[in-house]
């Protein structure tokens, strides 16, 4: 959901997904009364592969299978979370960030480890409103 970018693309997309779809409230709270949200991270993926399918239509200049097939070994869009993603020689994220965030879970909500090169870089989703 983070990215080496920083998280603005994220809440960017997050906040095009709630306005459209509402928040995915998960049905708990924290110790002080605050609704826990889930962060539309699965949504995120089918984002980024509708994307990725459709630079390939584009590139393929078609939707025959076999085309579009081969035009998805050579595209690059920028996903929900500013990373690029693709399937070619330049780009490996394919549509699933290879990236783990590792995080701790807290008063119903989650934070990245600090004892993680990765984890420790990137900054909390928001989970509450």
């Amino acid at each position: 959901m983070t990215a080496e970018v920083g998280t603005a693309p994220f809440v960017s997309f997050q906040s095009q997904y709630e306005s459209t779809y509402g928040a995915d409230r998960v049905g708990v709270k924290t110790s002080e009364g605050a609704a826990v949200l889930q962060p539309p991270e699965f949504a995120m993926y089918s984002y980024d592969f509708v994307h990725v399918l459709a630079a390939a239509a584009i590139r393929a200049a078609s939707v025959e299978p076999e085309k579009v097939t081969a035009a998805l070994n050579q595209v690059v869009t920028q996903g929900a979370n500013g990373d690029e993603r693709g399937f070619n020689e330049h780009s490996h994220e394919g549509v699933v960030d290879d990236d783990v965030y590792f995080a701790r879970f807290h008063d119903m909500t989650f934070s990245p480890v600090p004892d993680d090169p990765l984890s420790s870089t990137l900054p909390p989703i928001p989970q509450t409103r």
